[in-house]
């Protein structure tokens, strides 16, 4: 850390990679025991403790997905080898949903995913660019519903855990998928 930041300064060394390895880093050093930093995280944030200490992770794995040829270019471009115009905002929710489950920031599912998409519709000759975003979203809201991190604080607040809610969540998950599919690639056609 030192040599990066007397390298490049103290802004130029701020990445994704860098502000991961600080936090990591500092909070070894603070806490030499895994269960010393999770009592310390409990004890002051009781309510975001399975965020914070997920997300550096979810970070990691963005960054494995990112990197030119990753995984996530490939199931992208696997799925989306195989679609046409009228199928291609179907195969994009698919492999929205598949990447969201590796990476669940939307931001960062769109930084390795948006060029992936925009590339597939230049190369698609009829492919709309407007129903593949849609697409993108739908797929990363309907697996945020198997993986509802955005419950876990509101969850704590009730006393309540996520197994609780996780079957009604996974149900309405899979009648999504159907439903979207089928909207996804039906309403083009009806609306022309």
């Amino acid at each position: 850390m030192v040599y990066s930041f007397a390298t490049k300064g103290f802004l130029g060394s701020l990445n994704m990679n860098f502000v991961i390895f600080m936090f990591v880093g500092i909070n070894s050093i603070l806490f030499p025991q895994p269960r010393q930093w999770m009592n310390a995280h409990m004890a002051s944030a009781h309510l975001a403790t399975d965020v914070m200490l997920q997300f550096p992770f979810y970070g990691g794995i963005m960054g494995m997905m990112y990197v030119e040829g990753g995984l996530g270019s490939v199931i992208v471009s696997a799925i989306v080898s195989v679609a046409s115009a009228q199928s291609l905002p179907v195969f994009v929710f698919l492999s929205a949903c598949i990447v969201n489950i590796f990476i669940p920031s939307q931001g960062g599912q769109f930084t390795v995913q948006g060029p992936l998409i925009v590339g597939a519709v230049n190369g698609i000759e009829g492919a709309n660019l407007f129903n593949c975003l849609n697409a993108f979203v739908y797929g990363d809201e309907c697996t945020n519903l198997i993986q509802p991190l955005y419950m876990i604080p509101a969850l704590a607040v009730v006393g309540m855990k996520l197994r609780d809610v996780w079957g009604f969540m996974a149900f309405i998950c899979v009648f999504w998928v159907v439903v979207a599919c089928l909207g996804l690639y039906f309403v083009p056609m009806i609306m022309g």
